[in-house]
């Protein structure tokens, strides 16, 4: 899976936001320098929202998320608004880790690589095996 899908799925992962969501990421909604680091979900015109009530809120920043955003501070410009074309890299990257479909287990591997992070390449789902 390219980075800008691993960092979108991480960022998915690590603050409950979807597909669509965070492909509508954007500088001004990114907020690095705040006291507590955060990312606004606002409503914009144009936006596709599979919900029929839009929840427009703020989610704070810490830990794998953060390093998440500070790799893409300004969105991840190659998904903006390409909320299908992401779930499809990420789709076809865990479908071929047999993380996907109707099993028992879900072997839900998803190494955090991400350069310079704070937490050793280690993200939520990792495993050290």
């Amino acid at each position: 899976m390219n980075l800008d899908a691993r960092v979108a799925l991480i960022r998915c992962i690590e603050t409950g936001v979807g597909a669509e969501e965070v492909t509508s990421f954007r500088k001004a909604t990114i907020h690095l320098k705040a006291k507590v680091p955060y990312v606004s979900i606002v409503s914009r015109e144009g936006a596709m929202q599979k919900n029929s009530e839009y929840r427009p809120r703020d989610i704070p920043l810490v830990g794998i998320a953060l390093d998440a955003m500070k790799l893409r501070p300004a969105g991840i410009e190659r998904y903006h608004d390409k909320n299908t074309a992401l779930s499809a890299a990420e789709n076809e990257y865990l479908d071929d880790r047999g993380a996907l479909g109707e099993r028992e287990t879900h072997p839900l591997l998803i190494p955090a690589q991400l350069p310079g992070s704070a937490h050793g390449g280690r993200g939520a789902g990792s495993h050290p095996g």
